[in-house]
């Protein structure tokens, strides 16, 4: 045979074994490297880091047993042994193992879990007698279990030999916690750790989109067991439903996110990591789920599927026919952006109830005061003038002010309408309990990012998420497909409640220009409120068109002034936004 018969043999070969996908993961890996995978050299423990994580597990003041709840199913031999050494593997020794198989017909499943539990005392398993499903399982090996915690861990993943130590750490720094949850990432068929997942803090607006929890999932076993441990009918997504139900009985104060990788999922063709193809029925019992969920804890919203994404919820809250919603729009001049803004809002916006509070800022040109006075003239639109120097949260508050609706939206005049349900998605978020501020996505005329919430980030102190990003990529991540809980977002459309406005003293005026929006929503996050952005309200925005760019040394001069001020307010805050995932790469 020649050369190249025997390399495209070989090509073919390895294709069959692990897939095209794969060959190219590893082609791509051996060419340029992967970020990751460089990033996970980089953060391999040494035995040295072992040892002293060993000292320190037998120092800890409280060490609290851990249970790890591990239900098993005729799992192929390699993959069940890597699951249980890695348990055995843990650095922190204060677990134990509670297995249960549930009626393997493979013979070695037995042959293994006897010689494991013979091994080691802290190892034990339950036969049961029928197939009963994971959650039947699941709730046997919880029977088992004697831990003040549980931990969940599927019979074909494995757990970082930190992972334990880690949950006993962040245990110790907060007694109260009754739910934790780590990031997690991917064996792929070779073995190689890919797509980690960076996790946000406690997001329960979030986690009615989908199940960002996932794995490592800890919580505490009373807890766990006053629930009913997993529903039976619920398998696919009885993790999903056991978590809403956790979270129902909890504060966030209790839900504890621990920022580091704890959890490897393994790929395969029967692995939901593999795709959202394999597990289709799991999607519509998550759904169920939610639904079930909101009506628990009576929050009329119905469930709509997003496309391309079975697992992703798009959670409707309804706004009721009388809600009034008042859009205030700082302006001057530029009737080329105002019309437009104005005719968007007045004639392609579908909402019950709508007035428009336009804040003159000292428009001088005919056209726009002959256009103002026109629009005056209109019912549901009001004029204020003020013609003191530009102060965009001086301008807010005073349409605030004026405003009579229950809900506020802060409009900017270089905001087009993209889509008419804009502001009922808006808004219907506004209107649940313990919601704060909540933004849409917004894109620049050329389709382009340029707002997808705001996160805590030096050295401006805040940044626009996504921002300039290329909109069919980004449409490939969960980010863009999800409400999600955030720290922030921008004041160029801003949807708020009356009432959560009032309580935290509206827009701070010594901020006139820059991270006035970044510390309202401070003030609500301070205050308890859940900040939102929505990929589901979308809108143009033309930024910077009305005032410019700040690239004058006086206005960056101002721009580095109102950051310091924001710093120094918020020092605590800021390096920590607990919706700000981790990064892992090189």
């Amino acid at each position: 045979m020649k050369a190249g018969g025997r390399l495209r043999t070989a090509i073919l070969s390895l294709v069959r074994r692990f897939g095209l996908v794969g060959v190219l993961r590893t082609v791509r890996r051996c060419l340029r490297g992967d970020s990751y995978t460089r990033w996970v050299q980089a953060h391999r423990l040494t035995p040295v880091d072992h040892e002293q994580i060993r000292q320190q597990a037998a120092a800890l003041p409280h060490q609290p047993l851990i249970s790890v709840l591990v239900p098993v199913y005729n799992t192929p031999e390699a993959w069940l042994r890597a699951c249980l050494d890695s348990v055995l593997d843990q650095l922190y020794p204060y677990w134990e193992l509670c297995i249960a198989d549930d009626a393997s017909t493979q013979p070695h499943v037995r042959v293994i879990l006897d010689a494991y539990a013979a091994r080691d005392a802290r190892i034990r398993v339950v036969y049961r007698t029928e197939n009963g499903h994971i959650a039947a399982a699941t709730n046997s090996a919880l029977a088992a279990a004697t831990g003040a915690f549980v931990a969940f861990l599927d019979h074909d993943d494995t757990l970082a030999p930190e992972a334990l130590f880690q949950v006993a750490l962040a245990i110790n720094a907060q007694p109260q916690v009754d739910l934790l949850y780590s990031d997690e990432d991917s064996l792929d068929r070779q073995g190689h750790r890919v797509r980690p997942i960076a996790k946000p803090g406690c997001s329960p607006l979030l986690l009615r989109s989908h199940n960002y929890i996932s794995h490592l999932l800890v919580i505490r076993r009373n807890l766990v067991n006053r629930l009913g441990g997993c529903r039976i009918g619920m398998e696919g997504a009885q993790d999903h439903d056991l978590i809403l139900r956790a979270v129902e009985q909890l504060p966030p104060q209790h839900i504890h996110h621990i920022s580091c990788v704890l959890y490897h999922w393994r790929i395969h063709p029967d692995s939901t990591a593999a795709g959202t193809k394999i597990k289709r029925y799991a999607a519509a019992v998550s759904r169920r789920a939610v639904a079930e969920h909101l009506q628990r804890v009576s929050v009329d919203a119905r469930i709509e599927s997003v496309p391309n994404r079975p697992y992703i919820h798009h959670v409707c809250y309804p706004v009721p026919a009388q809600a009034r919603a008042s859009v205030i729009i700082p302006t001057r001049d530029r009737l080329d952006l105002l019309q437009p803004c104005l005719d968007g809002l007045l004639t392609k916006t579908d909402f019950p109830e709508l007035e428009v509070r336009i804040v003159d800022n000292g428009s001088k040109a005919p056209e726009v005061l002959r256009y103002l006075a026109d629009l005056a003239m209109r019912p549901n639109v009001h004029v204020l003038r003020d013609d003191a120097p530009f102060n965009f949260s001086a301008l807010c508050n005073l349409g605030a002010r004026a405003a009579t609706g229950e809900l506020l939206c802060f409009l900017n005049n270089d905001i087009s309408v993209a889509q008419p349900g804009w502001l009922r998605e808006l808004a219907g978020l506004a209107l649940q309990p313990g919601v704060g501020a909540v933004g849409p996505l917004l894109r620049y005329p050329d389709g382009r990012i340029q707002h997808m919430g705001i996160e805590l980030k030096q050295p401006w102190a805040a940044q626009l998420i996504g921002h300039g990003r290329d909109y069919a990529q980004a449409q490939r991540t969960l980010a863009l497909c999800t409400v999600r809980n955030v720290i922030a977002v921008t004041g160029a459309c801003l949807v708020v409640s009356r009432a959560a406005f009032a309580q935290v003293g509206g827009f701070d005026e010594r901020l006139p220009v820059a991270f006035n929006d970044v510390d309202l929503c401070l003030n609500l996050h301070a205050a308890g409120y859940w900040n939102l952005w929505t990929p589901f309200a979308e809108l143009t925005h033309h930024h910077w068109a009305t005032r410019g760019r700040d690239n004058t040394p006086a206005r960056e001069a101002r721009k580095a002034s109102e950051a310091r001020y924001l710093r120094q307010k918020w020092a605590e805050i800021i390096p920590y936004d607990p919706f700000r995932p981790e990064r892992y790469d090189a």
